[in-house]
């Protein structure tokens, strides 16, 4: 198996998606989960990060993505 790898591009196209809609995503998180605290917030984006990281060619095909 290889290990699949983005570009520095695409890399930046994820944290920048992230970024943008981050408000969005964390008013979001706190609805699921009233008691969550700042650090497993970041915890959050940084899986909602890998797993963009990992499913990038799906993602990329979504017609949900907001960007």
């Amino acid at each position: 198996m290889t290990k699949k790898t983005l570009t520095t591009e695409q890399k930046e196209e994820v944290v920048m998606l992230i970024q943008k809609n981050k408000l969005r995503l964390a008013v979001y998180i706190r609805s699921q989960f009233k008691d969550i605290s700042d650090s497993d917030m970041e915890d959050c984006f940084q899986n909602l990060f890998l797993r963009i990281y990992d499913k990038y060619n799906d993602f990329q095909k979504s017609p949900n993505k907001t960007g």
